[in-house]
């Protein structure tokens, strides 16, 4: 092997280097995206979750309003009647 052939091996050889590296750069840059979107899908099942626990709340205390008033208003409904005008 001469020193051209030397040096045309030493050029493909950079090159193929410098290829990886670009390769390995993009790849990354890709994961990168591709862990920001999971990211932020996490964080909007994690506020569609908050609020869903809200609204159960939210129901469950209307339930127990409904619960309390009701016999309150039977309460006085009974003493309405029961009470001399």
């Amino acid at each position: 092997m001469d020193a051209n052939n030397a040096r045309i091996i030493e050029e493909q050889l950079k090159l193929l280097d410098n290829y990886q590296q670009t390769i390995q750069y993009i790849s990354k840059k890709k994961q990168l995206k591709i862990m920001n979107a999971a990211i932020g899908h996490v964080q909007t099942l994690e506020q569609t979750a908050q609020l869903l626990e809200r609204e159960e709340m939210d129901e469950h205390m209307t339930l127990l309003n409904a619960v309390i008033t009701d016999p309150q208003e039977d309460i006085r409904d009974i003493r309405e009647c029961l009470t001399p005008r």
